[in-house]
């Protein structure tokens, strides 16, 4: 399986732009805002050569892209549409898809590299939570420290001050987050503080949680952690909490976004690791490709657990919503 993005043709033709501006610099030249645009300019580029690419380019702009058959690549637009030209006719690898606008990709995990200009997409990003640059893209470091190896953390998991980036949801999978104990802190308050650096603050609809919990067998405890939750954020969130029986063990203690996948050794009460594998920005496309289909697997993980979830175990609830909205984090 591979990412998807939508980039329109007008994106490609500046990309390519600058990429050859930056090349053509005196490496004595180079400082450390050049090599950051340069290694940002890398992992978009190896984005867009591992991902389904969605395009607003016509049928009969392709046409030159299908004849090509030997020589050098002119620019990048060469490289991308003539490679998934080739590659569609393979079982089993990326794809191209032609004539869309990118109103027309709405799944959650979807990235947008259009022909808008910068702050044009900076309100669109803050107000979809979805990573969406524009023809100006350079005018920040594309996501330059989102994924990262095991790394201690402390209760109140502080590398998201670093690692922010859009997303309108999370799903979190831990047993025990709604048993506290009273040789660590509780963990409640430093989950809100956790969601009040994460959700974006212009966001156009409730930010989407989904929570995935052993059954404590109390009903008093998940409503009194539940509403807390909620009257942190009055209706700025939508809540879901699934309470099953038992979660296996292989599951436990990982924080899904729209983007990334971050494994938590024992989050909001003690000093733990944590890792983030964040797939539109890691540094080489076989990364990009394995951080997506880990992502991918842990959205599958979530959805399997919330299906075996069942109405209620006699008296004892199992299913807390705040509404009745389908997530869209699930429609990858």
């Amino acid at each position: 399986m591979y990412p998807n993005v939508f980039v329109s043709e007008g994106f490609l033709d500046e990309f390519d732009n600058a990429y050859k501006q930056l090349s053509n610099e005196s490496i004595y030249d180079v400082d450390s805002e050049n090599e950051n645009k340069k290694t940002s300019l890398q992992r978009i580029r190896d984005l867009l050569l591992s991902s389904n690419i969605y395009s607003d380019v016509t049928d009969k702009a392709l046409i030159k892209y299908h004849t090509k058959q030997f020589g050098q690549y002119n620019n990048i637009k060469d490289l991308i549409f003539s490679s998934l030209i080739k590659e569609n006719a393979f079982a089993n690898c990326r794809k191209l898809v032609a004539r869309k606008k990118q109103g027309d990709c709405l799944q959650s995990n979807f990235c947008y590299l259009t022909n808008n200009n910068f702050e044009e997409c900076e309100t669109q990003e803050n107000s979809t939570g979805k990573i969406i640059l524009g023809n100006d893209f350079l005018n920040k470091a594309f996501y330059l420290q989102q994924a990262f190896p095991i790394e201690p953390t402390d209760e109140k998991i502080h590398q998201i001050e670093k690692t922010k980036y859009p997303c309108s949801g999370l799903i979190i999978i831990d047993k025990y987050l709604f048993e506290d104990s009273t040789r660590y802190q509780p963990k409640i308050p430093n989950l809100i503080a956790f969601l009040k650096q994460l959700i974006p603050s212009n966001l156009n609809k409730p930010f989407e949680i989904d929570i995935i919990i052993n059954n404590p067998e109390n009903n008093d405890l998940v409503q009194s952690k539940n509403k807390q939750i909620l009257d942190a954020f009055s209706n700025k969130i939508s809540l879901h909490i699934y309470a099953l029986r038992s979660i296996q063990e292989d599951a436990d203690r990982y924080f899904i976004t729209n983007y990334g996948v971050f494994a938590i050794g024992h989050p909001f009460d003690r000093p733990t690791n944590v890792s983030s594998s964040f797939f539109p920005s890691n540094n080489n496309k076989e990364a990009i490709k394995s951080s997506y289909n880990t992502w991918l697997n842990k959205i599958k993980l979530a959805k399997d657990l919330i299906n075996k979830t069942p109405a209620n175990y006699g008296l004892i609830k199992t299913i807390w919503k705040s509404d009745e909205v389908n997530h869209s984090i699930f429609n990858a």
